[in-house]
């Protein structure tokens, strides 16, 4: 993400003199000011060391504002600028502060951004940009706002409407002659390109990057940063000789550029060179880099026959896998706890509008009525949306169990112990798997209609052709990742006969099942389920699956 760029210093300067009613802050605030664009970490210590209560409210907006700027450019966690951006957000004002506001709500969207909640970030940006539309002078930000928009959105796996942000960014860049933010532009419109595997237009546009970036004035950053993204490219894409070709073409070498070194002689089949290089980033401050080079420094030795040296390597890397997940559970506690503190923010905001909703004078009994059902219906979307949720978390974890123990059982020395634990915990994600898609059913319309026909008793209501249409609709849907599994493991069986097993496996007995089907007696229904089993029995990989549509309790 590009940072707030100098050119806009000398006006939040004037800014910061003109609303300062303090003397002894305003020489403070421009000192960090200045020292954000040479000394970041300076600039940070001095904002930190402040004394915010003293200040009026304009000057904590302002200092709010420099802090955020001073924490995002030292890789701080932005998080815990939060508070302080949400107090500059209530006292700015969106016509005699709009700048500064825009500024305010462009750092909330890169928090919510590092707190992974993608729709929040986007509904910041989008505030941000509708505040500076059609200002001329604020192209810069503007364009920071379209790449930040851009960044979301590639990462939500919408490359389309990345691209449509970064593109903005360029004409806003272009018209304004600025090679650095056009460096910045066509880079990310290369790498969103090779993302949607486009690779010829990604080279070009990351070509066309290079070019401009040498008019730039920090030319051999940016060079080595495209020359980076092309190297991984040419890697990806398998042409491994050009990949090398790049990354000896940058010149500030770093333990990640010895990594990737590393990893293209290797798949050169250099096992001497690409070791050479895994020993040059096996001391590397970042973890996720030492990972990747014990890993395949052991996998070199156990090529070369070196069994005790590959131990030692296979014993670091385990060391520094347990680290790394520690690591991610402290990041996860400090996401939960802002996350909780925003909830009592939002909880106290709701509870002062209750109050003022129960001094209001009352309303009219239809809109009441109309309330409850909207109300209603709004809650059963939510705890649908939910339950969805749910299911695809349950299945993430479910895939990402599967292939940890698969990691397990091919290692040469075998932990049973940690198998045994992780089919434990696949055991109990299938079982909760298994209860959340049963709940999603019960609220399906196509349940209702068979609750009900079930509850009748004229034996000739069945199911119409729309009602099986939203029937088969509802039943992919709820039990896709059983359908995928059951697929997968016997091909064979027909598009009516998975959805036999998904009703059998929630539990509808013969009878019900006939219902769904058109059918007003269950000897179809047997037959069909006679083809199945010997189906299954012939062809199924997967014992457990059989087991699950057809247990006791659906016989």
């Amino acid at each position: 993400m590009r940072y707030l760029s100098a050119g806009k210093g000398f006006l939040l300067i004037l800014l910061l003199f003109a609303c300062t009613h303090k003397r002894e802050t305003e020489p403070v605030l421009s000192e960090a000011k200045e020292l954000l664009e040479s000394r970041p970490d300076s600039a940070w210590v001095v904002l930190n060391g402040m004394n915010v209560e003293a200040m009026d409210a304009y000057n904590r907006a302002c200092h709010a504002l420099l802090l955020a700027e001073a924490t995002d450019r030292n890789e701080l966690p932005l998080v815990d600028c939060d508070s302080l951006l949400n107090q500059a957000l209530e006292y700015l004002d969106d016509k005699r502060d709009k700048h500064l506001k825009a500024e305010a709500l462009l750092y909330k969207g890169r928090i919510c951004l590092k707190m992974n909640e993608c729709p929040h970030a986007v509904q910041y940006y989008l505030k941000a940009q509708n505040l500076l539309e059609g200002e001329a002078a604020e192209w810069q930000t503007l364009s920071i706002i379209y790449d930040d928009l851009g960044q979301v959105y590639a990462k939500e796996n919408l490359p389309k409407k990345a691209l449509e942000m970064f593109w903005k960014g360029y004409h806003l860049d272009r018209s304004a002659a600025d090679y650095r933010g056009l460096t910045l532009s066509l880079r990310n419109i290369g790498r969103t390109y090779f993302s949607m595997q486009y690779p010829d237009s990604a080279f070009f546009y990351l070509q066309k990057a290079f070019d401009y970036a040498g008019q730039t004035t920090d030319s051999i950053h940016f060079r080595d940063l495209i020359c980076n993204d092309l190297a991984k490219c040419y890697y990806k894409t398998g042409e491994y000789a050009s990949s090398l070709r790049f990354l000896n073409s940058i010149v500030k070498t770093s333990d990640k550029i010895h990594l990737y070194k590393g990893l293209v002689w290797y798949k050169l089949g250099q096992t001497d060179s690409a070791a050479y290089y895994f020993h040059q980033s096996a001391g590397a401050n970042d973890v996720h880099i030492r990972i990747k080079s014990a890993y395949y420094l052991n996998q070199i030795e156990k090529e070369c026959g070196n069994d005790e040296k590959a131990y030692a390597y296979s014993k670091k890397y385990d060391t520094l896998m347990d680290s790394i997940q520690e690591r991610t559970r402290a990041m996860e506690l400090q996401l939960v706890y802002h996350k909780r503190h925003k909830q009592a923010d939002t909880t106290q905001e709701t509870n002062d509008t209750t109050l003022k909703i129960i001094l209001c004078i009352p309303i009219a009994w239809l809109i009441m009525t109309a309330a409850y059902f909207f109300t209603r219906d709004k809650k059963r979307s939510i705890k649908q949306k939910i339950q969805e949720r749910k299911l695809l978390n349950f299945q993430r974890q479910t895939e990402e169990s599967k292939r940890l123990i698969s990691e397990l059982e091919n290692r040469h020395i075998v932990n049973e112990k940690e198998i045994i634990k992780r089919k434990n915990e696949l055991d109990l994600l299938y079982g909760y798997l298994n209860d959340l898609q049963c709940k999603m059913f019960r609220n399906t319309i196509s349940y209702k209609r068979i609750t009900s026909l079930l509850k009748q008793n004229a034996s000739s209501k069945v199911m119409t052709i729309d009602d099986r249409r939203v029937l088969y609709n509802e039943v992919k849907t709820v039990f896709a990742g059983f359908i995928s599994k059951l697929s997968a493991s016997c091909p064979v069986l027909t598009e009516d006969e998975i959805i036999h097993c998904c009703l059998s496996q929630f539990g509808f007995d013969s009878k019900a099942i006939s219902l769904c089907f058109g059918y007003t007696n269950t000897d179809s229904t047997r037959n069909r389920k006679s083809r199945i089993k010997k189906k299954m029995i012939n062809e199924c990989t997967c014992e457990n699956i059989y087991h699950s549509v057809f247990s006791d309790k659906n016989q």
